[in-house]
């Protein structure tokens, strides 16, 4: 899993998945591929829907749904190009996922352990 430490809230300081918001009339592909590419240079292949993330934080005062998605394969090499946003990038095996996770994150991961084809 590649992942990110957040340095903004929410979840500051966590380890997260590359993600953001979907731009007004963008359907959910074409953004988790522009943020792969905003986020860390990566261009991902094969994208397939993983699962869907309900976050509340009520003492950061959000609310996210978080749309996971599972790519079979990527092309490019992976950087921080935001790193106003992330601290630090890594790839983790799923059976030894850093701490502390993002929500979203621990969700995911949980779908992907659960459904190991995926």
């Amino acid at each position: 899993m590649l992942l990110v430490r957040r340095r903004k809230p929410a979840e500051a300081g966590h380890w997260s998945l590359v993600g953001g918001k979907i731009d007004f009339m963008e359907d959910a592909q074409s953004a988790v591929s522009r943020e792969c590419r905003e986020e860390v240079g990566v261009e991902p292949h094969g994208l397939r829907l993983l699962s869907v993330s309900e976050q509340r934080l009520a003492a950061e005062d959000q609310h996210w749904i978080s749309l996971i998605y599972l790519a079979e394969s990527f092309s490019g090499e992976p950087a921080l190009l935001e790193p106003e946003k992330h601290a630090e990038l890594g790839w983790f095996d799923p059976a030894s996922a850093p701490a502390p996770l993002a929500l979203g994150a621990a969700h995911g991961l949980d779908m992907l352990r659960a459904f190991p084809g995926a």
